[in-house]
């Protein structure tokens, strides 16, 4: 079982604080935010390596945020409030994520299997991860979340048997949606204002590659919004449109959701990579607005407005975690050596010897294993460089230190001096000739004493 990463673990290098935006575009390492269909705003950070996928949690108006990197997949969630961003999960592969922010649960497809997690704070830093359902005869690939019902809704992209499914929370109930007239059902967004969901359908048995596709929640009444060659790589809906990213564009489009006849109008700008997500600021009173069923929402909602100063200031009192520490109270820790940081998650090693080896001390004070050719305190002067003067060659001797192989007639340790006579050094061992650089890389397995010859030739 994995611990919950309540570490507020991301340096942000560039923010602005985003007051107002539309929908946000994940790149490999940047997001950026738009109103209007202008970009506003970015964010950016030196720990992302691949942002794939983003979900808006509109009740703690928070972003999720899924970072592939090459052995893990991490979930961060960032404050619009506060401008924090926090580490919440680590997976070998989350293949796609939804979030329903009344039960604060986090639902994800890892391993062929539907997961879920609470992303309430606990004093005894328990997960509650379970696994809602295994799918090991299915291929799922997109997942959803009704917040108004309370079911997970999921696509199969199973070659025998592709399909659209739902299960509640709890695993129960589950029911196949739509198993006909589908072919490979990618992303899946679900839109409780006007009981839809929609998805990308990839076609390979007709004129056009892919199909923008809905029907009700139940399954009913499909239709098809769009339809297109050049495969789409994310898809979200607002109150009015329906947003879509297409790979060879490497731009974003959006169209009206409601049916009304339009141009499919392209937003944003060219970007040198193809967005790899798209989440729309949808709030929950745009969702909810005159749902009967979703009645306990809108009261949650407005609960949460006059609350959430007092519950934010709670939430990250009772979430202090010093990952290698002791809490010296309830907002701060007490690092152990070797490590430092608000919440003692920062090693004194991280990014200290540029080429060599760390290693902490008995008093927490990080030191340096230097690699060939380099020294000082954290290895990051190459003892070569500048050394051998004149278009010498350096090398380093078995004991690390700089020795130069001269040009043209130069001479001297450092290859400084030049004479009018030319100097060419032979190296042997017996029946056997050397040259310098067997000498340098190769003498163990040179035995003997050797015999240096010089033949000199005077102008």
């Amino acid at each position: 079982m994995y611990k919950l990463l309540s570490v507020w673990a991301l340096v942000v290098l560039s923010v602005q604080i985003v007051h107002s935006w539309d929908y946000a575009l994940a790149l490999e390492k940047r997001i950026d935010f738009f109103k209007n269909d202008t970009i506003t705003h970015s964010i950016t950070s030196h720990q992302f390596k691949n942002l794939t996928a983003l979900a808006y949690d509109a009740l703690h108006d928070t972003l999720l945020i899924v970072d592939q990197q090459t052995n893990n997949s991490s979930v961060y969630r960032f404050n619009f409030t506060s401008n924090d961003f926090q580490a919440i999960l680590t997976r070998k592969e989350i293949i796609s994520f939804a979030i329903d922010p009344v039960k604060e649960l986090l639902f994800w497809i890892e391993d062929k299997s539907i997961h879920s997690m609470t992303l309430k704070p606990s004093h005894e830093n328990n997960l509650n991860e379970r696994i809602v359902l295994r799918l090991d005869e299915e291929n799922p690939r997109a997942i959803a979340v009704d917040i108004c019902s309370g079911f997970v809704y999921w696509t199969s992209t199973s070659s025998i048997k592709p399909a659209i499914e739902k299960v509640r929370f709890d695993g129960s109930d589950r029911a196949v949606l739509i198993d006909q007239d589908i072919q490979e059902p990618h992303r899946l967004v679900i839109d409780p204002q006007i009981n839809k969901m929609f998805w990308i359908d990839i076609r390979h048995d007709d004129t056009y590659t892919y199909r923008v596709k809905y029907s009700d929640l139940e399954g009913n009444n499909e239709s098809w919004l769009l339809q297109g060659t050049i495969l789409p790589r994310a898809l979200t809906v607002s109150k009015d449109f329906v947003y879509l990213i297409e790979n060879e564009q490497k731009a974003d489009w959006k169209y009206s959701k409601l049916g009304i006849e339009e141009t499919l109008k392209q937003i944003g700008s060219s970007y040198s990579e193809i967005p790899s997500s798209i989440v729309a600021k949808y709030t929950l009173e745009e969702q909810t607005k005159g749902i009967q069923n979703c009645k306990a929402l809108t009261s949650l909602l407005q609960d949460n407005s006059e609350n959430e100063t007092s519950r934010r200031i709670i939430s990250e009192l009772e979430s202090l975690i010093c990952v290698h520490g002791e809490k010296a109270n309830a907002t701060s820790c007490t690092c152990a050596p070797g490590y430092i940081g608000e919440r003692c998650d920062v090693s004194v090693c991280q990014n200290y010897c540029i080429q060599g080896t760390c290693s902490v001390s008995d008093e927490g004070e990080p030191s340096c294993g230097c690699e060939s050719g380099y020294s000082g305190a954290r290895c990051d002067i190459n003892m070569c460089f500048n050394y051998c003067l004149n278009n010498g060659v350096c090398y380093f001797t078995e004991e690390n230190e700089p020795l130069c192989q001269c040009s043209g007639n130069y001479r001297g340790s450092r290859c400084e001096a030049i004479g009018n006579d030319t100097v060419s050094p032979t190296f042997s061992s017996g029946d056997k000739n050397y040259t310098l650089v067997d000498l340098l890389f190769n003498r163990r397995k040179v035995n003997g004493k050797f015999i240096v010859n010089f033949e000199v030739e005077s102008e």
